[in-house]
Order: structure tokens, then sequence, then C-alpha cells
């Protein structure tokens, strides 16, 4: 209903899907110092999570600089199954082929699979044959800092 919200913790490293009969604007949070019981001591962020109808074919993005500290940076895709080998990063090697420790993951039944991809310090370009969403954030030490983006969006009536 209008005004209404719906909030509540999931578990992580896990994808999911979200679904709505009206128009909807979702976000994520990353909690931040030690919420939940977890270990990583880090600062909040929110990002928005745009519509996959919002999604592009191409983004470039970048990631903070090293210095004063050290940031540990991901990238999070969400990529038609059936394309994720075709995808690419800085026009080298398939997106499947740069997965950290997750994997990829199916989205519910849009037929999107997820996966998380740890990346170096600088910009990166990003490209599938099909649109496609892209997640940016990290965490730095010592100080308790992070971010988290979305890598862009359309901005289509849809």
């Amino acid at each position: 209903n209008e005004t209404d919200y719906f909030e509540t913790v999931l578990p992580s490293f896990t994808a999911y899907e979200v679904t709505a009969t009206k128009p909807i604007l979702a976000a994520q949070y990353n909690q931040g110092a030690l919420a939940g019981g977890g270990t990583t001591s880090t600062d909040p962020f929110m990002m928005l999570v745009p519509p996959s109808g919002q999604y592009l074919d191409s983004y470039t993005v970048t990631t903070p600089a090293s210095t004063p500290v050290v940031f540990t940076n991901y990238i999070n895709v969400a990529v038609l199954a059936s394309d994720i080998d075709s995808c690419t990063i800085d026009g080298g090697g398939a997106f499947s082929a740069l997965y950290t420790f997750l994997g990829k993951i199916s989205i519910g039944t849009s037929g999107y699979t997820g996966a998380q991809m740890s990346v170096g310090v600088g910009v990166h370009t990003l490209e599938c044959p099909s649109r496609f969403g892209v997640f940016v954030y990290g965490h730095a030490s010592p100080l308790l800092a992070s971010y988290g983006y979305p890598g862009g969006m359309a901005l289509r009536i849809i």
C-alpha cells in the first residue's frame, strides 16, 4: 500500500528476488559495525537497487583510491544465466572466470544469475550482450569505512 514499507534482515551471501504488483523503491543496507553478531566492523551504507527493466548492457564504475586506507572492493552482477560466459570485465576475461567464493547463484525465477567479483582499485568496464545489473561496494581498514552504489541505470519509463 502507498506509504507502507517492508524491512527485513536477510542472511548474507544469498541472492534474493523482490517482486511487486505496484511501483516500489528497493534499497539494500549494509548494517555496519558488528550488526547482527557479525565479525566485520565497518560503517553502514545504503544502496538503491534498480529494477531489471532499468539495467544497461555496459557500465563503467570506479572504486576508491587505496590511500590513506586500503579498501577491499567487490562488484556484484545480476546477469541472464544464458549470458554469463559472454560478459566481460575490462575488455578481458568472462565474469565466470572472476567469481569469488560465492560462485554464481540463481535469483529466484527471474532467469538472472547473481555473482560476486573481487576487483582491484580503479576504473572497471563491464559489458554483456543483454542488459544486466551492477552493484559496487567495499570495506576499508583500519578505518571503519565502507561504500556501496548501483553501477548505473537507464531511467527508462517502465
